[in-house]
Protein backbone atom coordinates (compact mmCIF):
# COMPACT_ATOMS: atom_id res chain seq x y z
CA UNK A 1 0.00 0.00 0.00
CA UNK A 2 2.94 2.15 0.68
CA UNK A 3 2.31 3.25 4.29
CA UNK A 4 4.00 2.20 7.20
CA UNK A 5 2.98 1.92 10.87
CA UNK A 6 2.68 3.95 13.09
CA UNK A 7 1.67 6.58 9.84
CA UNK A 8 -1.97 7.66 10.57
CA UNK A 9 -2.59 6.68 6.35
CA UNK A 10 -2.53 3.40 6.43
CA UNK A 11 -4.93 3.00 9.70
CA UNK A 12 -7.55 5.25 7.55
CA UNK A 13 -7.22 2.73 4.71
CA UNK A 14 -7.85 -0.04 7.15
CA UNK A 15 -10.64 1.45 9.22
CA UNK A 16 -12.72 2.41 5.67
CA UNK A 17 -12.19 -0.91 4.09
CA UNK A 18 -13.56 -2.61 7.27
CA UNK A 19 -15.91 -0.38 8.56
CA UNK A 20 -18.41 -3.14 10.43
CA UNK A 21 -18.25 -2.56 13.66
CA UNK A 22 -15.55 -2.50 16.62
CA UNK A 23 -11.78 -3.51 15.58
CA UNK A 24 -9.46 -5.07 17.62
CA UNK A 25 -5.65 -4.44 16.78
CA UNK A 26 -2.53 -6.65 18.46
CA UNK A 27 1.06 -5.18 17.34
CA UNK A 28 4.48 -5.39 19.80
CA UNK A 29 5.11 -1.98 19.69
CA UNK A 30 3.03 0.72 22.16
CA UNK A 31 4.16 3.28 19.53
CA UNK A 32 1.64 1.44 16.45
CA UNK A 33 -1.10 2.10 18.86
CA UNK A 34 -1.27 5.65 18.93
CA UNK A 35 -3.31 5.74 15.27
CA UNK A 36 -5.39 2.65 16.15
CA UNK A 37 -6.75 4.31 19.18
CA UNK A 38 -7.64 7.75 17.44
CA UNK A 39 -10.32 5.45 15.67
CA UNK A 40 -11.62 3.74 18.54
CA UNK A 41 -9.88 0.62 18.11
CA UNK A 42 -8.98 -1.47 21.33
CA UNK A 43 -5.33 -2.40 21.25
CA UNK A 44 -3.27 -5.43 22.98
CA UNK A 45 0.44 -5.60 23.09
CA UNK A 46 1.62 -8.98 21.67
CA UNK A 47 3.77 -10.23 24.54
CA UNK A 48 6.28 -12.66 23.92
CA UNK A 49 4.36 -15.01 25.98
CA UNK A 50 1.66 -15.19 24.35
CA UNK A 51 -0.39 -14.50 26.83
CA UNK A 52 -2.25 -11.62 24.91
CA UNK A 53 -4.06 -14.41 22.87
CA UNK A 54 -6.42 -15.25 26.12
CA UNK A 55 -7.32 -11.59 26.39
CA UNK A 56 -8.60 -11.31 22.83
CA UNK A 57 -10.75 -14.85 22.91
CA UNK A 58 -12.21 -12.98 25.83
CA UNK A 59 -12.87 -10.22 24.13
CA UNK A 60 -14.23 -11.31 21.08
CA UNK A 61 -16.50 -13.53 22.94
CA UNK A 62 -17.64 -10.95 24.76
CA UNK A 63 -18.17 -8.85 21.44
CA UNK A 64 -20.24 -11.81 19.80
Amino acid sequence: MGYCKPGPSIYNIVQAKINKGPTIYVDDQEKNFIPARELGWTTEIADVEGKWTEKITKLLQNKL
